[in-house]
């Protein structure tokens, strides 16, 4: 056996995305690694038992990657100049799903769904090809594209197999793969738009899709571009869309909306499992404040004395008394300010005026109840002499 050493430099190697061709060496070289004296026996069987690796190299995605659904993802491979590239999903050694039947091009714009695949392969039926007068029998992929790990990407000629059965036209012969990537729940925010711009007080609608966070609690925030949180809400409803009301006095400035989706306690989502969260982030988008409200006119009283003077005895809303000091007033034996008082029975009858007028039919009976405009005085306000009697 090799020393330890030996293995982990090899594994650093074929793991540097710069050196992805390495890959093709050890492949070829597998059984002299854990083999490093003797002859190889049986070379012949050993090699047909082996995948045969095209001199196509896929370069993304690349080991460890994180996918999500939603988003449009590259895939880019070494042009071996094939007229076809077809391109396939792959998982633990088995087919997935066909993304491409022909890339004439090095690279493949995925857009990560779970029905991404190219749609003669979502249906077993079987029905004419393209080409006239011959039948052509249609593969289903083996379920709809899932979350999970271990997958990879499949790349090889697209003419390779045109003389095989159309079951067997599959990249399992000569190929380039990706190294081995997941695929995760997703939210993904939709609106609103980069760069779009809003002018306070106004309605801002937040929408996202998400895939696979069923029974998970919902949050939606807000934060500036200076990653300040400013908004939060929980447990929202996954209807796809929010309205945020920007209100008159947020500060102007640069904004992002976060949808969160988190499978807590008692969750029972298959595919996030319990206290797993998965986070959408939206585009920065501006919010303008309203403008500042004008300044109150110049005034030598302080801004009180007006509310505080509309709640003194005998001043009304033309600016006057409506009552003078003691003239047609006779307080006799009631000279008080308890409820049987004349002062008491005269200002709050149909002579006293309030700012915004709330009280200014109040009185009879002592104050009690409300008197139209035209009501006669109570006997109450006429022993007192009240001047609007």
């Amino acid at each position: 056996m090799r020393p330890k050493q030996f293995y982990e430099q090899l594994l650093a190697d074929v793991q540097r995305p710069q050196q992805a061709h390495v890959a093709l060496f050890v492949q070829n070289m597998w059984w002299y690694i854990f083999h490093p004296t003797g002859e190889q026996p049986c070379a012949a069987p050993v090699a047909i038992s082996h995948r045969r690796l095209g001199g196509l190299v896929v370069v993304e995605p690349r080991t460890g990657d994180k996918l999500k659904f939603g988003t449009i993802y590259p895939i880019a491979w070494t042009d071996r100049g094939y007229a076809c590239n077809q391109v396939e999903i792959w998982r633990y050694g088995s087919f997935v799903q066909r993304l491409q039947e022909c890339s004439h091009a090095a690279r493949y714009d995925w857009l990560v769904s779970p029905d991404s695949a190219d749609r003669q392969y979502l249906t077993q039926k079987t029905g004419l090809s393209e080409e006239v007068g011959t039948t052509k029998g249609f593969r289903s992929s083996q379920g709809v594209f899932q979350p999970g790990d271990r997958y990879t990407i499949r790349v090889c000629d697209g003419h390779l197999d045109d003389n095989e059965p159309f079951d067997e036209q599959k990249c399992d012969d000569s190929f380039g793969e990706s190294g081995e990537f997941d695929v995760e729940p997703t939210t993904a925010l939709l609106e609103p738009g980069c760069d779009a711009s809003f002018a306070a007080p106004t309605n801002i609608q937040a929408v996202w899709t998400s895939y696979y966070i069923a029974h998970a609690s919902l949050t939606i925030q807000l934060y500036t571009t200076g990653n300040v949180l400013v908004f939060q809400e929980q447990d929202i409803a996954n209807t796809g869309y929010y309205n945020f009301y920007a209100t008159h006095d947020l500060p102007s400035g640069g904004y992002y909306f976060k949808v969160s989706a988190t499978c807590g306690s008692g969750c029972t989502n298959y595919w996030m499992g319990q206290g797993t969260t998965t986070i959408g982030t939206g585009c920065r988008f501006g919010i303008t404040a309203a403008a500042s409200p004008p300044s109150p006119p110049a005034s030598t009283e302080p801004y009180e004395v007006p509310i505080m003077k509309t709640f003194e005895s005998g001043y009304n809303a033309f600016g006057g008394d409506s009552f003078t000091a003691n003239t047609g007033i006779t307080y006799g034996d009631f000279d008080t300010h308890g409820d049987n008082s004349c002062e008491t029975a005269c200002l709050v009858g149909r002579g006293r005026r309030l700012l915004f007028g709330g009280l200014n039919n109040m009185g009879g009976g002592g104050g009690n109840g409300w008197m139209p405009e035209n009501a006669p005085c109570t006997a109450r306000q006429i022993q007192c002499n009240c001047n609007f009697c």
